[in-house]
């Protein structure tokens, strides 16, 4: 059973009196019923802050609904927050609002305390990630000039040295007639040419200048060509996005990167041909390296064992998790592998976390009464409809289409069963659409007929089975239709009840 006492419900007229106190209003703010009928919701509960209630009346004005928190002052002076549920109702050409509140400051106290505790915990995690961070990029950088250190002094003295001597031995060929000889520099000046080769292959893989001159899209062109050339490995490149605003350390990290898993493919895949895809945009980048070979052993890149692909790829993945990045790998024995990384192009991240905390709000009290509202000549002829659904979309869908609707009125919209009951309860609607949570919408239709046989109700959910129908059928829904349906058969469904009710 639901402690009902610790719902506080009361009615007001939009900018107006308040019309309905109940029990539990009583309790929380220490006003008696007699107290608070005709005196307006914003003077008697003293909202501490005055521009939340402005906001939630703005609200309620633009969306016919709210929920969220205010802080009260009791009629003793004491402070409460509560979860507060607002609902716009119109009836009889007044604007009614029917308000639920739940005090949550005990709740709000001890969630102040334990954030308070962990506050001191959450920093320290906080400035230790920005420090692995922080070190992992640092980490890159020094690599990355260090590798290019190494291809310099290649380049600028070892290279150097190495044609110094084939430009030396060349002259002595010139200059020797002993074929033996000649044909002994002939040897040497070949072998100086392959170290020349080897030397300028080596600057090159450690520090490609295309990568540094044309960006990462031509180095990765480069690699193929390599990967051709020297593995047999055929590259499918595709580039998507700006690939040109990336810091060069993060670049020279993802060349590598995708020069490893490509060395691993030539290794551990026993294919032919490879594929590369890489997806940017302002803020991230993706790629993906696939193949269609035998698969790889996960549980060895888990464990980074040495001795296959595993303790390569393990390398990567621990590199990206401090760079801020992520590493998805799919593999199946004869299925081939998909590594996919992504990480943040510019390596400035703010840590940050959002906090999405959901009111929830429990049954509105069954206590509610409201005698039958008189309708007016200019509303007796109209078909008076309460949606009720648990997606908020689709209430806004249904009302916007209902409203269109000539003879059709939407006088109210509930996201849960117990809401709709106590809804249908004050506002006596012609007919119900129900598809809901909490209270789900057989036993609401079972309850609801059980106490207002005037009332019609249409089931709607997205289930199109027969057996749903005929449960629906049975607790007294007078229909039962698929959501996705055509839209013309529910207000022709609406229609017909009326014509139903009214013969």
């Amino acid at each position: 059973m639901l402690d009902l006492s610790r719902e506080a419900i009361l009615v007001w007229e939009l900018g107006g009196a308040i019309e309905y106190w109940n029990e539990g209003a009583a309790m929380l703010y220490g006003y008696a019923r007699e107290e608070a009928i005709g005196h307006e919701s914003r003077e008697l509960l003293a909202t501490v802050h005055p521009q939340g209630t402005a906001a939630f009346v703005a609200e309620l004005e633009r969306n016919g609904q709210c929920r969220g928190e205010l802080t009260h002052r009791t009629k003793d002076g004491q402070i409460v927050t509560v979860e507060t549920r607002q609902q716009l109702i119109h009836q009889d050409g007044r604007r009614l609002v029917l308000e639920t509140n739940r005090d949550v400051t005990d709740r709000r106290r001890a969630e102040e305390a334990l954030r308070q505790l962990n506050e001191t915990l959450e920093e320290r995690v906080i400035e230790r990630t920005t420090q692995l961070r922080a070190l992992a990029a640092e980490l890159t950088k020094i690599e990355e000039k260090e590798r290019r250190k190494l291809a310099q002094a290649l380049h600028d003295h070892f290279q150097q040295l190495l044609v110094a001597a084939k430009n030396k031995v060349t002259q002595a060929f010139a200059r020797i007639q002993d074929e033996p000889v000649r044909r002994l520099l002939g040897q040497i000046e070949n072998l100086l040419l392959k170290s020349i080769d080897e030397s300028r292959s080596l600057t090159a893989e450690l520090c490609p200048p295309i990568l540094y001159q044309a960006g990462l899209g031509a180095g990765l062109e480069w690699l193929g060509r390599g990967m051709l050339e020297k593995h047999g490995l055929s590259m499918d490149l595709q580039m998507n996005g700006p690939l040109n605003d990336i810091a060069d350390d993060l670049k020279a990290f993802l060349f590598r990167t995708v020069h490893e898993l490509l060395f691993n493919v030539t290794k551990h895949a026993k294919v032919d041909r490879a594929r590369v895809e890489v997806t940017a945009d302002a803020n991230r980048l993706r790629i993906v390296v696939a193949d269609s070979g035998q698969g790889i052993n996960i549980s060895a890149v888990n464990g980074g064992s040495k001795g296959t692909s595993g303790f390569g790829l393990f390398s990567i993945r621990e590199r990206l998790t401090y760079m801020g990045g992520t590493m998805d790998l799919t593999t199946a024995p004869g299925q081939g592998t998909s590594i996919t990384l992504e990480l943040p192009i510019r390596q400035e991240q703010a840590v940050a976390e959002q906090r999405d905390i959901e009111n929830t709000v429990s049954s509105l009290l069954s206590e509610v009464k409201s005698e039958p509202p008189e309708h007016s000549s200019e509303h007796n002829h109209r078909i008076r409809v309460l949606l009720a659904d648990d997606h908020k979309i689709v209430r806004e869908g249904l009302r916007s289409l209902l409203s269109e609707q000539p003879g059709i009125e939407v006088v109210g919209q509930a996201e849960d069963g117990l809401a709709a009951l106590e809804m249908a309860r004050l506002l006596r609607p012609d007919g119900m659409d129900v598809s809901m949570p909490r209270l789900d919408g057989v036993e609401a239709t079972r309850r609801l007929m059980a106490e207002m046989l005037s009332v019609r109700v249409i089931g709607l959910s997205m289930h199109s089975a027969s057996d749903m129908a005929k449960t629906m059928c049975d607790a007294g829904a007078v229909a039962y239709l698929n959501k996705v349906g055509p839209a013309e058969m529910l207000v022709e469904t609406i229609r017909s009840c009326q014509i139903r009710a009214n013969e």
